[in-house]
């Protein structure tokens, strides 16, 4: 059975992803408190295999200079469809194993 859970910024995120077992982070870029890079870092510090996809509206530019924030696996511009984030899913799953 998959899991999920939600947190309201990036250091509730960051509290939770240290007590808890994960397979896959997805953050937001803008969050409150911490941002999503910020947030990225801080989880590769505990875990550096642990893939992380960055939702963003700055999207297109991120993709377009195939440079992603630091701990960043994937990044998904909004608007993004689900097959758009399956698919990144996927790829950074691949990437793991």
């Amino acid at each position: 059975m998959n899991t999920i859970e939600t947190a309201s910024n990036g250091e509730d995120a960051l509290e939770r992803f240290a007590r808890g077992q994960f397979d896959l982070v997805i953050t937001d870029l803008s969050m409150p408190i911490m941002n999503g890079e910020r947030l990225a870092a801080a989880i590769k510090e505990i875990d550096p295999d642990i893939p992380i996809i960055m939702l963003t509206g700055f999207g297109e530019m991120t993709d377009a200079t195939e440079e992603h924030p630091k701990g960043v696996d994937s990044v998904v511009g909004k608007p993004f469809t689900l097959d758009s984030l399956r698919q990144a899913i996927a790829q950074v799953l691949v990437r793991r194993m």
